[in-house]
């Protein structure tokens, strides 16, 4: 408690020290005004105006007033005659925190894989060990896919195959939500095939009980000068044969025409694999829709519809549905996932 005291003294005194100098020094300018340039978009029959969209979409513009921005930010906490003593301080405490663990999983043969962060560490890395007290060895480390000057690779979502022997992992740049996907060997700790591009960075993996393929989530590549607002667009779920290069994968979900389950461009496809069962569950996701009945919602990506081998079942049609609710809520209503036996999709196939 004294040291949190001494700091929180440290810090009223800085800032009072600040702003008594201030006053035989030049005043810092004024932030920098943002410009606003409305945008104004119609969901669901209500308008909704947006005067900073050209932030989000990465324009110069935003740009350069995030630079401004940051520069002011600078200058005001370089007035600060306490700043850099607090700092050391707060370093000084960060220290001694120790490491911080995301997550920890489970493995099978007393294993335990986890992601965790050191101290003098940027980023979290992947770890395994066997047992709560073995030596735990280093499986990924993200700084190693940083490109020179570039911005900070990070881990962003891990998938272990259900035996453990695989682990696919996601690593983006500078945060960004298209990611690389790679698969490792847990025992060697090395990447066993080429990377797979554009990925969501969450990638929604599932393995089925072989660990001879896995199911993801993949984007197209955004075209050169494409607005920011299609990144998300067009999200395909494939089915990957592990060794296999990547361009031979099979499609399962997506808006185009020759895929086996067609979505909206607006959907996210997901896969279930119940552990022990002959059956998988797929189906689009329809995220950001809300504004529908509640009989429409359940009818909506949520909803999946059986596939026996021999053949499809008719898709039911939803009842009580007025045109301006269909309207509304768009071809959401009209999507059904569907439930495939596992021998139609296994390795090799």
């Amino acid at each position: 408690m004294k040291t949190d005291v001494s700091i929180l003294i440290a810090l009223i005194g800085s800032c009072g020290a600040w702003q008594s100098s201030a006053a035989g020094q030049t005043a810092p300018s004024l932030p920098p005004t943002a410009p606003v340039h409305e945008v104004v978009e119609t969901y669901f029959g209500h308008e909704v105006r947006d005067p900073y969209r050209y932030m989000e979409e990465g324009t110069p513009e935003g740009s350069e007033w995030i630079r401004r921005q940051a520069d002011y930010s600078e200058t005001v906490l370089a007035a600060l005659p306490e700043r850099n003593r607090l700092r050391e301080r707060l370093r000084e405490l960060d220290q001694q925190l120790g490491a911080r663990f995301q997550w920890v999983t489970p493995l099978p043969h007393n294993g335990y894989l986890y992601s965790k962060s050191s101290p003098s560490d940027d980023v979290y890395k992947l770890y395994l060990r066997r047992g709560l007290t073995g030596p735990e060895r280093l499986l990924v480390d993200p700084e190693r896919y940083r490109k020179p000057n570039g911005p900070p690779a990070t881990l962003q979502a891990v998938y272990q195959s259900r035996d453990g022997r695989l682990v696919a992992y996601s690593v983006s740049a500078g945060n960004s939500e298209r990611a690389t996907l790679h698969v490792l060997a847990s025992n060697t700790g090395r990447d066993i095939e080429k990377p797979i591009e554009n990925v969501l960075r969450f990638a929604s993996i599932d393995w089925p009980e072989d660990a001879r393929s896995f199911f993801y989530r993949r984007l197209p590549p955004l075209a050169a000068g494409a607005p920011q607002g299609d990144r998300y667009l067009n999200s395909a779920l494939y089915r990957h044969v592990v060794g296999q290069d990547s361009a031979k994968d099979r499609l399962i979900i997506g808006p185009s025409q020759d895929a086996p389950l067609q979505i909206e461009s607006t959907h996210w496809p997901s896969v279930n694999l119940p552990s022990g069962s002959r059956w998988q569950e797929l189906g689009p996701n329809s995220p950001g829709i809300t504004d529908c009945p509640e009989r429409l919602r359940q009818g909506r990506g949520g909803s999946r519809e059986h596939v026996s081998s021999k053949g499809n079942r008719p898709r039911p049609e939803i009842s009580g549905a007025s045109a301006a609710e269909r309207s509304r809520c768009g071809a959401e209503t009209n999507q059904r996932g569907r439930v495939w036996p596992m021998p139609q999709l296994r390795a090799g196939d």
